[in-house]
């Protein structure tokens, strides 16, 4: 399913409107000599087929333009247009004709201003060359420069505009933000029903059919059909039997009928299709869709030779017409990647693959030069980056499809947060702070739908301009060259940092082509002195149910109502489905080195058991990363020195010294987000309180004295407690050497939160939704059950948002002593979103986090321990890895099993950007 831009001839007829409106208002010239015959031949030879003469044509329209008329003459520019023209509709010369765009819009800009309606269509065509070629970034402001033209110039509902709109939508599609482009082409749909146009117009019929392809996208299959049913009916009712646009219209509601297993259907659409475009000898990438379609069927069917021929036919079509790299190329080279291993041609099948793999690859690092962070998650949810790799257990392609891909948007903002830093430009330092200013005054209100409903206008409006300020970032970085070396890295060089006997597990969720109903897990063994092997582990549902089981019986030692035996038979059954075959690749290997994906961010390795009942961590030594690539990157060093250690502990959740305003209607229920709320949080009557929490006093105590008496550096030690844990403090840290912040931690879960409720999607980021409580939380608790609203930037509640703008470059530890700060919402490839994430932002190296609630009484001490192992020997996942392999058979033997791994075995240290963290 793809989207298409409007029909050809309106297209033509618009542009050459466009232009002779600019040749109107100047003064009328009879014909050149042999400018007649030249547009007559033009226009024949365009008509016959003949497309060679009609260049010849074309081209000496434009030199007699420039001859008689000047070559900075409006009619010039038309014809330059006309020429590029045909070029995008006729030969597929979408390079050929872009400095042709370029220079008709440079000269009507000359003659009318930038500013003139004379521009709107040029400027789209222009728009529409780049996104034809897979080149978003440049596509995307030109459409933006056109739309403004239009609206200022023409009017918000003129038909130029709604053109613009049309195929600006086409550009989100293509990036993958489906909400975007879903709202511009109701925009344009909009703007055509205001015209009165009625159903029987092909425009109307086009943005219908292009709308239906993002219901597709999503999986909306019933909106899909519909709104392809409407384009084809009104088409039909136009007496359209043989165009190109109805063959379009039956692929894309063939493709609806493939997505929902309806073959029957779909076949004779597909081939009613090839029938009208063969007809028409339209040879556009448009003929793909039906090819590609049939190959599908075929394919389902196991007859591989058909499916083989007809992707190989649209493969040749799309190579040609839209290029070695564009998303739909990929597609076709993932099903000749999967038909060729099934069929006669098994040893091709990785060669597809790799292809289809570098491909999605190229996109993602021309959408990765222009997009803000929510676009880039978009664009990586349908990306499926190593997948057909990882289905046909390709070793060396899929580690290196993986160590790419991994982690990318993280790394991408890290890697432009560096690139800001050096470029050193006010303008630019002015636009990261006021963003940075943005994350406090966006913060959403946990409690109250009220008081939610009160700053709708406020943060939608801070999110628009949040949005706005990251583009203009992101494409400020482009321009001076910014590239994405994460996306060239390879698994030879990360192999060469691991010593022999340690090995790198990448593991990952992925869709595995030869099974329909279940996404996968699969892990990638990396060592030293061997090559690459990806071992499929099963379907994701099995695992993750498993994982679920296995938290829910960690959580009742808690309260008493631990079963040992039962813990212990879910590690061993979590063991056996991820550790256990991977034996035979870890011979001679005592480190391991673990990048979980997805729900395995959720799992302590070191605590599983193997079949004769030992700890993970006693066999090996284990720690964590984000992404392989953490193993050869380079550390930033840190522009100021870094601080002291900084000791934060036991918050006066009471502090009452932030008034609150904004008085809501008290007549607005209580409590609505209560279920979603874990760790720490306690209920009365509907409203929410944080129980103190004295061991953390305690802890403050112990780790400043560990400190003062280890360290062999400078001993001075900053504690911080009660009254004095607010925002502000946390804001003014400047990068200490040690951040250690013990308090009540939080996820919340996005389940209560729909429509408008929902802040425009507001609390869809988890960075939102994780936090941990200050001095002053419950003060602000108690407001918002008074359908009140605090002061947001210093309310005793510091989101994951807010502390992705701390300074911390340069912290080697972070220490997050609370409950649940390793949760967050789950984004396969990417991780965990939430405090991780958040502090890693920050800049830290190193953070230690915790996957379930922790008790207040046992934490001190074991904090105490790691801290004196870390002080001794300098590095801390080390020094986690030691201290709790050390608390697990101690604690097993005294307390049990199950109170080994809920007091020692839930905490997990990220170790990101620093190679040298990890043993060597």
């Amino acid at each position: 399913m793809t989207v298409r831009k409007l029909p050809v001839f309106l297209l033509i007829f618009s542009s050459i409107f466009s232009q002779r409106l600019a040749v109107a208002q100047a003064p009328r010239l009879p014909w050149a000599p042999g400018e007649q015959k030249a547009q007559q031949d033009f226009e024949k030879y365009q008509n016959n087929g003949d497309f060679a003469n009609a260049e010849v044509a074309g081209t000496k329209l434009v030199w007699i333009a420039q001859k008689y008329r000047g070559r900075e003459h409006p009619d010039t520019a038309m014809r330059l247009t006309q020429l590029a023209l045909f070029h995008s509709i006729h030969t597929g010369g979408h390079e050929k004709a872009t400095p042709y765009y370029q220079e008709a819009i440079s000269i009507l800009k000359k003659h009318f201003g930038h500013d003139h309606q004379n521009l709107a269509y040029p400027l789209m065509n222009l728009a529409e060359n780049y996104r034809t070629r897979g080149f978003y970034a440049d596509a995307e402001p030109i459409y933006a420069e056109a739309l403004r033209v239009a609206e200022n110039r023409l009017g918000p509902g003129h038909m130029a505009t709604s053109t613009i709109l049309h195929n600006f939508a086409n550009l989100y599609v293509n990036t993958g933000d489906s909400a975007k482009a879903e709202l511009y082409y109701l925009r344009s749909i909009r703007i055509k029903e205001e015209q009165q146009m009625g159903l029987a117009n092909p425009e109307l019929a086009m943005t219908y059919g292009n709308l239906a392809s993002v219901y597709y996208k999503s999986g909306q299959y019933q909106k899909s059909e519909w709104y392809n049913m409407v384009a084809l009916k009104i088409r039909k009712k136009l007496g359209i039997t043989d165009s190109p646009d109805l063959a379009f219209n039956y692929s894309n509601l063939a493709n609806v009928y493939l997505a929902t297993g309806k073959f029957s259907e779909a076949e004779p659409l597909f081939r009613e299709a090839i029938r009208i475009y063969e007809f028409k000898g339209d040879v556009s990438p448009y003929m793909a869709f039906p090819f590609h379609g049939l190959g599908e069927i075929y394919f389902s069917r196991g007859d591989y030779g058909n499916a083989r021929a007809n992707f190989d036919r649209a493969l040749e079509i799309r190579e040609t017409q839209l290029g070695l790299t564009h998303p739909d190329t990929a597609k076709t080279l993932t099903y000749l990647a999967l038909v060729s291993y099934l069929g006669a041609a098994p040893k091709e099948a990785v060669g597809f693959a790799r292809r289809s793999s570098e491909a999605k690859l190229k996109n993602l690092e021309n959408v990765l030069t222009f997009t803000t962070e929510r676009e880039r998650f978009a664009f990586l949810r349908g990306a499926e980056p190593y997948d057909i790799l990882a289905t046909l257990k390709a070793g060396e392609e899929t580690a290196n499809a993986i160590l790419a891909y991994k982690g990318i948007v993280l790394e991408s903002i890290l890697e432009d947060r560096r690139m800001l830093k050096a470029l050193s430009s006010p303008a630019l330092e002015a636009s990261v702070k006021r963003l940075d200013e943005l994350k406090s005054r966006l913060k959403p209100v946990l409690v109250n739908t009220q008081s939610r409903k009160q700053n709708l206008t406020g943060i939608t409006a801070g999110k628009l301009e949040f949005e706005k300020i990251e583009k203009s970032l992101a494409r400020s970085i482009s321009g001076f060259g910014n590239t994405r070396g994460s996306l060239s890295i390879t698994y030879r060089q990360v192999a060469l940092r691991l010593p022999n006997d340690m090995a790198l597990l990448e593991f990952i969720r992925y869709r595995n082509h030869f099974d329909k109903k279940n996404d996968w897990y699969g892990v990638v063994v990396i060592r030293r002195d061997r090559k690459p092997k990806f071992v499929s582990l099963g379907p994701a549902n099995s695992v993750e149910s498993e994982i679920t089981a296995f938290r829910e019986e960690i959580a009742k030692v808690a309260y008493g109502e631990s079963n040992n035996e039962e813990i212990e038979r879910r590690s061993k059954i979590l063991d056996k489905l991820l550790i256990n075959g991977l034996q035979a690749h870890l011979v001679g290997i005592n480190k391991l080195i673990v990048c979980p994906d997805a729900a395995l961010n959720f799992l302590p390795f070191a605590s599983l058991l193997d079949q004769n009942n030992r700890f993970l961590a006693q066999r090996f030594s284990v720690y964590y990363v984000a992404s392989g690539r953490d193993l050869i990157a380079k550390v930033v060093p840190s522009d100021r020195q870094t601080g002291a250690p900084v000791i934060i502990g036991n918050p006066n959740f009471e502090m009452v010294n932030n008034p609150p305003g904004n008085v809501a209607d008290p007549k607005e229920p209580q409590g609505a987000f209560l279920l979603a709320l874990r760790s720490g949080f306690r209920s009365e009557n509907g409203k929410i309180q944080l129980a103190p929490l004295p061991g953390t006093g305690i802890e403050v105590t112990r780790i400043k004295e560990v400190i003062e008496t280890n360290s062999t550096g400078k001993n001075e030690v900053i504690t911080l407690s009660g009254d004095a844990v607010t925002e502000q403090a946390v804001r003014n840290l400047e990068a200490p050497v040690i951040v250690h912040l013990a308090t009540h931690g939080f996820f919340m879960e996005d389940t209560c939160h729909s429509g408008a409720e929902s802040i425009s999607g507001h609390f869809q980021n988890p960075m939102f939704r994780s936090g941990i409580a200050l001095s002053g939380a419950n003060d602000t608790f108690t407001a918002w059950n008074q359908n009140k609203v605090p002061d947001m930037e210093n309310d005793g509640i510091l989101l994951a948002a807010e502390v992705s703008a701390l300074n911390l470059s340069g912290t080697q530890l972070v220490t997050l002593s609370a409950c649940n700060t390793a949760m967050g919402d789950i984004v396969s490839g990417e991780g965990i979103l939430g405090m991780r994430r958040a502090f890693v932002m920050a800049g830290a190296r190193n953070v230690m986090m915790t996957l379930w609630e922790i008790l207040d009484d046992p934490t001190p001490e074991f904090m105490d321990d790691f801290y004196r192992r870390y002080l001794k020997i300098g590095n801390a996942p080390e020094a986690l890895a030691q201290v709790q392999r050390e608390w697990l058979m101690r604690l097993r033997k005294e307390s049990g099993t199950g109170a080994a791994i809920y007091i020692a075995g839930g905490f997990v240290m990220s170790a990101q950007a620093q190679s040298e963290s990890l043993p060597r």
